[in-house]
């Protein structure tokens, strides 16, 4: 069968009464996706434009589709960011690509070459845009961090064993022992020949790390396929997005989120709109700034418009959330009512980064829903939680195909139930955060050196109010101390903590809670015996034991003990 793209898009909206649309097809595009591929790139040309040089199971030109095909027209900018002390800034296209020609011609003057492994270290902005494009012009297979902490790095370029490094001299502190790999700025070195290199199916364009995997330190692959097909995807039937649209997400997480939105902007000839969410809660009006056809909206965004109340949104075609942000429908209703959005579609969706987009994503409606659909042309299946086999009913596990041709991973992580043609988000079968795994052997690794740090676990609890959410736990040992001694340091222990984990890892990885116990921990082979902690607090005998005499003379005389083996 054939598929009227365009069409098919337009018929997300959800009636009056908030009914999905007929899905029927949805289904078969599921089941049988080349053909929904095939008629989705045909309609990526707008009239009088450059036609794709990506054809599905043949070729992917990432480089020429999301930048060389939008020179012909006027130009445009393909990327605008804000700093405070200069404002909002522009990229344009023809400069995007003549900066991407500089760089690529400085690092193939080092000896970089098409199928190398590089790894860029920056935040987003016009020098991660320009390192990823020319990254993709020559053929390489990028990974980006953005630069959080020598212990967040270090771990993850370890097991990424990349052969360059591109990263800005600000950053050259924590990324101690690299310089061998470091890649140079040289003014002298020529532009790069006026060509771009074409992925064959299946070959990776890049090495993530995605947050929704464990261990989020491993880089998986992101096949050009997927980044091709799924931002041609999600820039028609999820953000509406023609030549010269804003698409902008404040507060998304950058690892999760990119650079598969990037791609979706650049790909339809967009703008991606970059803002520190920092800024967006200091000043919530710079959303009001320019007509922005898809607006991604995080809970500390939403929360931030209604605190400070910027006026209506009304430059805004479209907005979405993330599927697994806790949902809090009280919110999410005051949101709507007080920034205007009444009458504006909007969808939920479930960006998973080596499928190169949207895992899931729902029709869109005048309001914040917890509902999805899978993906159009995303192949799929439902997982039973314990056996990991094929569930028999309409509950499950959602796993993904990364690449059409392939068959669904069995790493899923969404529960979700059948609710007619859709489906019911129903959070995630182990405790997360948002749907991204909390790093507990790496927050206790990052505070294991401060001096009153005898041992320390994480655990996630359950957390009340509105919203299904846990609260992530850090639990320290402290060793040999009396109550008194314990209360009385808690401050400047807790400012300690917070200090070394945002300096190490980065603010995403602070407790919701950190509690102290004067004890020493049991020891497994040497390191922290967490399923011994996790009974001895369930129990309660933590607690009990930090007041109980005995106890804590015991723990008195084997800190005497640890003093007299370290002397």
């Amino acid at each position: 069968m054939t598929y009227d793209i365009r069409a098919l898009a337009q018929q997300l909206d959800a009636d009056k009464d908030g009914r999905p649309p007929d899905l029927a097809w949805l289904e078969r595009s599921t089941r049988e996706p080349d053909p929904f591929w095939s008629d989705l790139v045909d309609a990526l040309a707008p009239p009088r434009g450059v036609r794709p040089r990506s054809r599905p199971g043949e070729r992917f030109d990432l480089y020429h589709d999301l930048v060389i095909r939008h020179l012909t027209g006027p130009d445009r900018p393909a990327l605008r960011w804000y700093e405070r002390a200069r404002g909002f800034q522009d990229l344009s296209y023809a400069e995007l690509h003549a900066r991407v020609g500089r760089k690529a011609g400085e690092w193939a003057a080092q000896k970089v070459e098409t199928g190398d492994l590089l790894a860029v270290v920056l935040h987003p902005g016009p020098a991660w845009l320009v390192a990823l494009l020319a990254a993709l012009r020559m053929g390489l297979v990028v990974s980006w961090l953005p630069p959080l902490g020598d212990l967040f790095l270090g771990r993850r370029l370890d097991a990424l064993k990349a052969k360059h490094l591109a990263t800005d001299a600000r950053y050259l502190s924590l990324l101690a022992g690299r310089e061998k790999i470091l890649l140079q700025d040289s003014l002298a070195a020529p532009t790069y020949p006026d060509r771009a290199h074409t992925y064959a199916p299946g070959k990776p364009c890049g090495m993530l790390f995605s947050p929704l995997h464990e261990p989020p330190s491993e880089p998986r692959p992101l096949a050009a396929d997927a980044a091709f097909l799924a931002a041609a995807r999600d820039g028609i039937f999820v953000h509406g997005l023609g030549p010269g649209d804003l698409l902008a997400a404040p507060g998304f997480h950058p690892l999760q989120h990119q650079p598969a939105l990037l791609f979706t902007a650049l790909l339809a000839g967009a703008t991606w709109l970059e803002i520190p969410v920092a800024e967006v809660v200091a000043d919530p009006k710079l959303l009001t700034q320019f007509p922005v056809q898809s607006l991604g909206v995080s809970a500390a965004v939403r929360d931030a418009l209604l605190a400070r109340n910027p006026g209506k949104l009304s430059g805004v075609s479209h907005w979405f959330r993330d599927l697994e942000e806790p949902f809090d429908s009280e919110a999410w209703a005051r949101f709507v009512a007080e920034l205007g959005l009444a009458k504006v579609p909007a969808s939920s969706l479930l960006v998973e980064p080596i499928a190169g987009g949207c895992a899931l994503q729902s029709v869109r409606r005048r309001h914040a829903d917890w509902r999805a659909i899978p993906a159009p042309g995303q192949p799929y299946v439902l997982r039973d939680a314990i056996t990991g086999k094929e569930a028999a009913g309409d509950h499950g596990i959602f796993n993904f195909a990364a690449r059409p041709e392939k068959k669904p991973a069995k790493d899923g992580h969404a529960v979700v139930s059948r609710s007619g043609p859709e489906l019911a988000y129903g959070g995630t079968p182990t405790p997360r955060r948002a749907g991204r795994v909390y790093a507990a052997d790496e927050v206790t690794e990052a505070i294991s050196g401060l001096p009153f740090c005898a041992g320390a676990f994480v655990l996630p609890l359950a957390a009340g109010g509105a919203t299904a959410r846990h609260l992530f736990s850090l639990f320290v040992f402290t060793g040999a101390e009396t109550p008194e001694e314990l209360a009385a340091k808690q401050g400047e222990r807790d400012a300690a903590i917070e200090r070394t984990l945002v300096s190490r890892l980065g603010s995403e990885f602070l407790p919701d809670r950190i509690a102290y116990y004067p004890l020493y921990p049991r020891l497994k082979k040497g390191a922290v015996d967490l399923a011994w902690c996790e009974t001895q607090y369930r129990s309660g005998l933590l607690a009990w034991k930090s007041g109980d005499p005995v106890f804590l003379a015991l723990t008195a005389v084997r800190g005497r003990c640890v003093m007299a083996e370290r002397s």
